[in-house]
C-alpha cells in the first residue's frame, strides 16, 4: 500500500478573503469582536431563493446550504460562515408535519459548489408550525451536519420566521450573529 498525502476536501479560508467581498457595513459588524461568533454571513439574493422554494407548496420542503467557512481569529472557535448558494431538493416525500429529501439533492450540491465552496448545511421549511428544530431535525443535525461550522436553517414561510442552527448540538444561533448580504 502507498500512502498519498492529499489535500483535505474542507478547509477554512483567511478572513480577508471573505471580507474584502462584503459592503463596508456588514465588513465591520463580521470584524467586531463581539464575543458571539462564529457568524453567519448569508447572500441575500440565495436567502430570497430559498424563501421562494420553500414558499411553493404548503408541505415541509427543503435543501442544502452551499458555502465556505472563514476563521476570523487563530481561535478554533471563532469562524465566520458564508452562505453563497443553495441546493434544493427536487425529489423529497413532503408533509406539512415531516421531509424526506431523495439523494439527488447531494448530486445537485456538488454540481453547485465550485472553487473553495462546499455543502456546509441544510435548510427546510416548517409551514405554519414556527421556527424551531424538532427532535428529528436535532438527529438530522448530529447525523449529517455534525461538523462545528454546519448550520440548520429552519424558516416557517407562513409565520415568516427564521431560526439557525450550529453543530451536532444544534445550538441555536441568536439574530445578531446572521448578517444578510448582497455578495457572500
Amino acid at each position: 500500500m502507498i500512502w498519498n498525502e492529499q489535500q483535505p476536501d474542507f478547509v477554512r479560508r483567511p478572513i480577508a478573503d471573505l471580507v474584502s467581498r462584503l459592503s463596508f457595513t456588514s465588513a465591520c459588524a463580521v470584524l467586531l469582536n463581539d464575543g458571539d461568533s462564529p457568524k453567519v454571513v448569508a447572500n441575500k439574493d440565495v436567502l430570497d431563493a430559498i424563501v421562494d422554494h420553500l414558499t411553493e407548496r404548503p408541505v415541509e420542503m427543503g435543501g442544502l446550504l452551499i458555502g465556505s467557512v472563514y476563521n476570523l481569529a487563530d481561535d478554533d472557535g471563532k469562524f465566520v460562515i458564508a452562505v453563497s448558494d443553495h441546493a434544493r431538493s427536487v425529489e423529497y416525500e413532503g408533509t406539512g408535519v415531516s421531509l424526506r429529501m431523495d439523494t439527488p439533492v447531494w448530486e445537485n450540491a456538488r454540481l453547485k459548489a465550485h472553487g473553495n465552496c462546499t455543502v456546509i448545511g441544510w435548510y427546510h421549511s416548517h409551514p405554519n408550525l414556527g421556527a424551531f428544530f424538532s427532535g428529528t431535525d436535532r438527529r438530522t443535525q448530529r447525523a449529517f451536519f455534525n461538523h462545528p461550522h454546519c448550520v440548520g436553517l429552519v424558516i416557517d414561510p407562513i409565520r415568516k420566521e427564521e431560526k439557525w442552527f450550529l453543530g451536532a448540538e444544534s445550538e441555536e444561533l441568536a439574530a445578531h450573529q446572521i448578517y444578510r448580504n448582497g455578495c457572500a
